[in-house]
């Protein structure tokens, strides 16, 4: 991450200029377009973390495909631990946002308001909403499209591997997942009534 004259940390997201920029001369070697566009988007601008992407694929010799969820369950284990350049709130949240695919902004929110207490160690989150526009600003959440459930949220596809596969490493992990999919259960079951 880098900093300006102030000392203030900068977002470590990256135009896609910039982006391909870092990359290319990070030492990865000349980067397909369309490939840095893909990568850009997965790792929300995050050039630090599509380059260490970059080299545990090419160390592996397989082909770089960062909208397959098996590929980013697969190369997050082999990259170093992602700092987001967050808030501790905003991190938890996007680590539980991670584990769900394409969700509803109520279902985000109410997710993040069950679980919330559990990762923040009973603080909990007080504007669910704001924590949401917060984290779509910095890319942990894009607007995706779908034809019959209209806009959703969810954390790009090699993001939200990397943030499951680091909570996992963290001991408290199994009661957060454990309470998010009582709540999801719970929602489905009331949606459904």
């Amino acid at each position: 991450m880098s900093s300006n004259a102030e000392g203030k940390a900068q977002d470590p997201r990256r135009s896609l200029g910039d982006f391909i920029i870092e990359l290319e001369s990070s030492g990865v070697g000349p980067v397909d377009t369309e490939l840095c566009h893909l990568l850009w988007t997965e790792c929300a601008g995050r050039a630090l973390f599509a380059e260490a992407v970059l080299r545990a694929a090419a160390t592996a010799g397989v082909t770089v495909e960062p909208e397959s969820a098996a590929f980013a369950d697969w190369v997050v284990e082999l990259c170093p631990r992602l700092s987001l350049e967050l808030g501790p709130g905003d991190t938890a949240a996007a680590s539980v946002l991670a584990q769900l695919s394409a969700v509803s902004e109520p279902t985000a929110v109410r997710a993040l308001t069950a679980v919330a207490d559990d990762l923040l160690g009973g603080i909990g989150v007080n504007d669910p909403e704001g924590v949401l526009i917060r984290l779509h600003s910095s890319g942990m959440l894009t607007r995706v499209e779908d034809s019959v459930r209209g806009s959703l949220l969810q954390v790009p596809t090699l993001i939200a591997a990397k943030l499951r596969y680091d909570l996992t490493t963290t001991p408290d992990a199994g009661p957060v997942v454990a309470s998010l999919l009582e709540v999801l259960i719970e929602h489905m079951e009331s949606a459904g009534a």
